[in-house]
């Protein structure tokens, strides 16, 4: 069969990257091998537009908020389920100084928009430095959203369950061709962990190892809480804690230290005899030593892109960026240089050329 896309992965990137090419009419086939732990499937799925840390937006937040806002809406009607909601997020300021940068805010663009001045009264949670609401937040259940893209696909025959080996790629003229498909263009979303053979290879993807608890509490609020850690309701009285970051441990395993880091980031806002610990999981996230997504095509590979890198911000970022990712391969338009992939075309060296030589010939 003819197609126009090859998508190599299921993840957010690839289910979005999949979502957003039906908008255009295009033909695709995502593949994916379905492994049980996924930085995507084990996601806490907050979105918002902040960097609470030094209290700025993050690059592109509100722009990347608002587009992602709509495509998730969107996405319930599709998929017939409502996994995205809009959800109010509080902030517990950690200092003063905190709380007077966020005041001195709210009422200057582009932060009026964003902040509130709104301060929420809680019992039994440690509230010493006052609390702001934020104006724009959501979550999306992760897992659930790539179950039903999954099965979207599925009824369509536009998804397949099975490993992907670039070797069993081949080049038919413009076209490249696994087993009896041909496809014009590949994209790549595969996340943190790319093998020796994958043509993008070369690239500095840095895997995050993320761990979160699931924890149960009758004295949590119902709002997304946010104090060196996040609280993010789910069902009935259960909640997310997350997330760790260690760029270090590549260890395919829940940690005592994570455990240790989230119960004592927690106890700063909820005594411990308060709540419950029910699970923990962990995954792993594609970050990059620049911060930024990696999105483009490969160097020598006509046809062949990468979309990926996007962290524990993929959520926020991946339907924007996806979309731009396919006026840039079927309209032409530039891709900006901060996500460009091409920023790291001195990483590929006459050693990856050879080896991409030989995998598609």
């Amino acid at each position: 069969m003819n197609y126009d896309f090859l998508i190599v992965g299921q993840g957010i990137a690839g289910s979005i990257m999949g979502l957003q090419l039906e908008k255009y009419n295009q033909r695709f086939l995502i593949v994916d091998k379905n492994e049980k732990i996924t930085s995507s499937k084990v996601a806490a799925g907050l979105m918002h537009p902040m960097s609470f840390k030094r209290c700025v937006l993050n690059w592109k937040g509100e722009t990347l908020y608002d587009y992602s806002h709509q495509f998730y809406t969107k996405c319930n009607e599709i998929l017939s389920d409502k996994t995205y909601l809009e959800f109010p997020l509080i902030r517990l300021f950690q200092s003063y100084e905190e709380q007077n940068n966020w005041l001195s805010k709210v009422s200057t663009k582009p932060f009026v928009r964003v902040l509130s001045e709104r301060e929420e009264k809680f019992e039994n949670i440690n509230n010493q430095f006052g609390n702001g609401r934020l104006k724009k937040s959501a979550k999306l259940d992760a897992s659930a959203f790539l179950k039903n893209v999954k099965l979207y696909f599925e009824r369509q025959n536009k998804f397949r369950e099975e490993s992907f080996l670039i070797q069993n790629i081949q080049k038919d003229g413009y076209f490249y061709k696994k087993g009896n498909d041909l496809f014009k263009y590949i994209i790549f979303c595969q996340g943190p962990f790319v093998d020796e053979f994958n043509p993008f290879c070369y690239l500095p993807i840095i895997p995050n190892k993320g761990e979160i608890l699931e924890i149960q509490s009758q004295f949590l609020p119902q709002f997304i809480l946010s104090k060196g850690v996040f609280s993010i309701p789910t069902v009935e009285d259960k909640f997310i804690l997350g997330a760790t970051y260690n760029h270090n441990d590549l260890s395919k395993k829940i940690t005592e230290d994570a455990k240790w880091e989230l119960l004592s980031k927690i106890k700063k806002f909820l005594p411990q005899n308060k709540f419950e610990i029910i699970n923990q999981k962990y995954g792993f996230r594609p970050t990059t030593i620049d911060r930024k997504p990696l999105i483009g095509n490969h160097p020598i590979l006509k046809n062949a892109f990468i979309f990926n890198g996007m962290g524990s911000k993929s959520i926020l970022m991946a339907p924007l960026l996806g979309k731009q990712l396919i006026d840039h391969i079927l309209c032409n338009k530039k891709l900006s240089e901060a996500i460009n992939v091409s920023r790291f075309d001195h990483y590929f060296t006459a050693q990856h050329k050879e080896l991409c030589s030989k995998l598609v010939t």
